[in-house]
């Protein structure tokens, strides 16, 4: 029989465990909290995977992906081979992997909500310990940990009204700290909320690829009210002449503040096979990718380029970039996979009525992420995404209708149910 200090410490354990996976503390070259826990957990959350569609196998290409960046490595006779960073670089891979699986046991033990919101404890936690960079602290320390627990929270109420209090609110914070990005990330989550809530004439079959079309649209339309309101001198009149620097120089915001998109593609159309995960640039490689900066108009002769991108290692500042350079054509395949598991799954979650403003958050975010964010700053909000919006595998279209990890929170279980009969 267990006891009542037994019953009352099940419930922590996996929220103690989600909150220690969005810990950021390294001990070592690519050895972190969130791996020492995935490896100890394994038995453990690796039998939960069977009940989510399609993860197992995801997995297994995850595996696949990092022994092709090493078998990569060693094939490449011409290239300075670094071991140190071959054991970093598939370990930050395997990392990504149990941190979803954890995640993914947590939720199926506490549902998706408090799951988020150990997890953006522990990110805040790990922030206090290390300490936030740069100078602007709350934009590049606080602000992402700060924003996922306000949701999580909003997300646990179970009122879309919270929610979109919450969105709007941190909305202004975002505004007043020139964090443009962000601030486009959650007027998309306003108004797909919103989207969700409007009224219906009856039951309908959710329609997920025509939901996927609207998200687009949205998408499009938040970009170009952002840019509206840039230069209206909301975000402040550094964060205009910065902008309209860039889109000077690029065509648009995009390109111009992400010209690490031309060294990735330049790049990939020398070497579509990618290069290894111990591989080092070669004064060839830095060249072609300088070439496809400079193609963006950008001048690529400084220390950025040198140091950050291509210092004794390979980074485009693309999480599906770095995962192709480094771990050939299936971590390329890893990455696209994983960037379409996000757009489908938030859509399907949409389209039921089911996305809370955090999942929503936390998906847009991340798939912008996959195209213009380092591998290594990006993957736990990846690994927190994935998480949120994984398909359940057994669950039966009617049952799936009443599913309370992504319950729409403007009606209550009882309607919903009367809605799905």
């Amino acid at each position: 029989m267990r006891t009542a200090a037994g019953k009352m410490a099940l419930p922590l354990v996996p929220f103690v465990l989600a909150v220690l996976v969005g810990i950021r503390s390294s001990f070592g070259p690519g050895v972190t909290v969130g791996l020492l826990l995935a490896l100890a957990l394994l038995p453990v959350w690796f039998s939960s995977l069977s009940a989510y569609r399609w993860v197992r196998g995801w997995m297994g290409l995850g595996l696949l992906a990092v022994a092709a960046g090493v078998l990569l490595t060693w094939l490449d006779g011409f290239r300075p081979r670094d071991d140190s960073l071959l054991v970093s670089q598939s370990l930050l891979l395997l990392a990504l992997l149990g941190c979803i699986g954890v995640l993914l046991w947590a939720r199926a033990q506490m549902g998706a909500a408090k799951m988020a919101m150990a997890f953006s404890l522990g990110l805040l936690a790990s922030t206090a310990i290390s300490g936030p960079e740069g100078a602007n602290v709350w934009k590049f320390g606080w602000s992402v940990p700060t924003y996922l627990l306000v949701l999580s929270l909003a997300m646990w109420s179970g009122r879309r009204v919270i929610e979109l209090t919450a969105v709007f609110g941190l909305a202004l914070t975002t505004v007043i700290t020139d964090s443009r990005s962000v601030t486009s990330f959650l007027i998309l989550s306003a108004a797909l909320v919103i989207w969700q809530m409007r009224p219906t004439s009856g039951p309908r079959r959710p329609r997920t690829w025509g939901t996927i079309a609207g998200m687009a649209l949205m998408a499009v339309a938040a970009y170009f009210a952002i840019q509206s309101l840039i230069y209206e001198g909301v975000f402040g009149e550094a964060a205009l002449e910065r902008s309209r620097m860039q889109i000077e120089t690029s065509g648009s915001l995009i390109a111009g503040g992400r010209p690490e998109l031309g060294a990735t593609i330049a790049l990939l159309q020398q070497y579509p096979f990618g290069f290894g995960s111990g591989v080092v640039p070669t004064a060839g490689d830095v060249w072609v990718a300088k070439s496809g900066m400079a193609a963006l108009n950008y001048n690529p002769d400084n220390g950025y380029v040198e140091i950050f991108m291509f210092g004794g290692h390979f980074e485009v500042h693309s999480v599906i970039g770095d995962l192709w350079l480094v771990f050939g054509l299936p971590g390329g395949i890893l990455g696209f996979i994983a960037l379409g598991a996000c757009v489908y799954g938030l859509a399907r979650l949409i389209a039921r009525r089911e996305a809370s403003a955090l999942t929503i958050f936390v998906t847009v975010f991340s798939i912008w992420n996959m195209l213009f964010a380092p591998l290594l700053s990006s993957y736990r909000l990846l690994a927190l995404a994935l998480a949120l919006v994984a398909i359940e595998a057994t669950r039966s279209p009617r049952s799936d209708a009443l599913t309370i990890a992504h319950l729409p929170a403007n009606g209550s279980a009882a309607r919903l149910r009367r809605r799905s009969r």
